[in-house]
């Protein structure tokens, strides 16, 4: 069993593609080939050959009358490798063995060509030993003047096995040697012969010839028991035939992958401890040219979860149609779903209940990078009186949505309030900063006037007066009137004052409109209160100036409405 793991090792770096393209371990379906040199090279019988194998799941086929072959033809040799190449790489068969029945075959023609190949795809990778030793008239027919006598071995099943075994031994190691899997194919041993057997081959194909499936399992189930009696694994797989005198005429109306879910089915079904020794590896039919030509119809198809565009960092599931096994690329994932997050063409092997394996077409996946988060623009100043408005408008995308809803590229806003735009372009989104549009108020708080000015003529005085958001005191200095801390002048402009209104001649609250006069100062307001009485005279104790000012700049048309609560004005 060393030598058994040892081979192991040395098979993964021959197989490690194989099981990579097709993940078909512990699912063997082959059948054995004949007639080579009538069809060989020939590309018409070569791929009705394989494509009956792919159209019934099959990965595996056995050569069976190499010997006829010619080795010495460097021509015969191409049109083998080349054929071996497109089993593998077109048609799913990941296994390939040359049947023979002595050690001098495999050593002189069989290694000999897999070393004269540089490509791995070109070469056999399955050793499979056929000597029928215990059947009469195979030895007096075929072994007993060939093989027996010459080596001193008696013309009966003793003799036969003896020769045999010496034979499969030395065949063992060579496989051994190369990384390759030695075979056993076995009929009717007693418990010490197929111990031996199981002690030193890969794997047994076990006799199971049949008329139908009725007792294809009980018919091997002892030599099953005799094989697992080392108690240590071993891999079996049950051989049937579909010549006329067995299976053939039966399988004219059942299917061809019926009899193993039969046998594998008793086998799942007991109850002994044996059994855990015993590992099942798939099924292998005895002949290709007697198989009924046939192929069981398998569907392969993708269903996305979602769109198959989307950006970094978003991924779509992809799921196959239901089947028994899958296998998916890229990636190799043998799982019914898969969840994509990259870029790519993806398609989907299902092997449907029968063994039988088809291939979806491609669903293309792409992933667009992400979108830059989008800018605002704006027509003119986010900031404006009531009444206005201002354009906004996003940097240029596939689509927009606004946090008013619209779904424009630009909007007109009225209102104040915080603005932002989604933009999406092949699928990928972004949202900008937001902008800010403000409705322009002044909300003057109230504030103690220590005295008010009357101007006798405003052609003699130039008082300024600046709009403050916040009044916390007015004081009279040379002709001036200035605003207290935290007060700007209104829009940056200067204010002249220059037209009488309304007179002041009584306590409680006062309101003054104010009109505007343009003048040659093209940058100015020009806002104006100007108070009636020409002398002096005094208003006590007014409670407090309610002041309505109104202003107009290029295109603004503003209210503002404050409270000035004065101890006394003079004038």
């Amino acid at each position: 069993m060393v030598k058994k793991t040892i081979k192991g090792l040395l098979l993964m770096c021959l197989l490690t593609w194989s099981t990579i393209s097709f993940a078909q371990s512990n699912n063997v379906r082959g059948f054995y080939l004949r007639n080579i040199n009538t069809w060989i090279g020939n590309a018409t019988s070569e791929n009705t050959i394989l494509s009956y194998a792919q159209g019934n799941g099959y990965n595996y086929i056995i050569f069976y009358d190499l010997g006829s072959f010619d080795w010495s033809s460097t021509t015969q040799k191409n049109k083998l490798a080349a054929f071996l190449t497109k089993a593998r790489n077109t048609y799913g068969i990941t296994e390939l063995a040359p049947s023979g029945e002595i050690y001098s075959f495999f050593s002189t023609y069989i290694i000999p060509y897999n070393n004269s190949r540089t490509v791995a795809s070109e070469k056999f990778n399955v050793l499979n030993f056929e000597f029928e030793w215990w059947v009469s008239s195979s030895i007096s027919s075929l072994y007993c003047s060939r093989y027996l006598v010459p080596n001193g071995c008696s013309c009966d099943t003793a003799g036969a096995w003896s020769f045999s075994w010496k034979e499969f031994k030395k065949i063992d190691s060579l496989a051994a040697a190369n990384g390759l899997t030695s075979e056993y194919y076995l009929g009717w041993p007693n418990k010490g012969q197929i111990q031996q057997v199981a002690s030193r081959s890969d794997r047994i194909l076990l006799h199971a010839y049949r008329t139908n499936d009725v007792d294809v399992y009980q018919y091997s189930k002892n030599r099953l028991i005799d094989a697992a009696s080392l108690n240590t694994s071993v891999k079996i797989i049950p051989i049937f035939s579909s010549e006329t005198s067995f299976m053939g005429p039966w399988l004219a109306s059942h299917p061809i992958t019926q009899p193993y879910q039969t046998y594998s089915g008793y086998y799942t079904a007991e109850t002994g401890t044996w059994k855990t020794y015993i590992n099942l590896q798939g099924y292998v039919w005895f002949t290709y040219s007697t198989m009924p030509q046939t192929t069981t119809a398998a569907v392969a198809a993708i269903t996305a979860s979602g769109p198959t565009s989307f950006c970094t960092g978003g991924s779509v599931t992809l799921t196959a149609n239901s089947g028994s096994q899958y296998l998916w690329s890229p990636g190799g994932a043998t799982t019914r779903s898969i969840t994509v997050t990259s870029s790519g063409s993806y398609t989907v092997r299902v092997t449907n209940s029968s063994g039988v394996n088809a291939t979806s077409s491609a669903v293309a996946v792409t992933v667009n990078s992400t979108l830059a988060a989008p800018t605002i623009s704006t027509s003119g100043p986010t900031s404006f009186c009531a009444n206005g408005s201002v354009t906004l408008t996003s940097s240029t995308a596939g689509a927009y949505l606004w946090s008013n809803s619209a779904t424009t590229q630009s909007i007109t806003v009225s209102t104040a309030g915080s603005y932002t735009v989604r933009a999406t372009t092949s699928g990928c989104s972004g949202t900008s900063t937001p902008t800010v549009v403000s409705i322009t108020t002044f909300n003057f708080s109230y504030c103690n006037c220590k005295w008010l000015i009357e101007y006798l003529s405003w052609t003699s005085h130039h008082p300024y007066f600046f709009c403050c958001e916040r009044i916390s005191l007015v004081q009279w200095s040379n002709d001036t009137f200035y605003c207290g801390e935290h007060c700007r002048n209104f829009l940056g402009k200067r204010l002249w004052w220059t037209k009488l209104l309304r007179t002041i001649n009584k306590q409680g609250d006062f309101t003054f409109s104010c009109t505007s006069n343009s003048y040659d100062y093209g940058e100015w307001i020009n806002n104006f209160i100007y108070f009636e009485s020409k002398y002096q005279s005094y208003i006590k104790h007014c409670n407090y100036l309610q002041l309505v000012i109104r202003s107009v700049y290029t295109q603004h048309h503003c209210e503002f409405t404050g409270k000035l609560s004065c101890n006394r004005y003079r004038f």
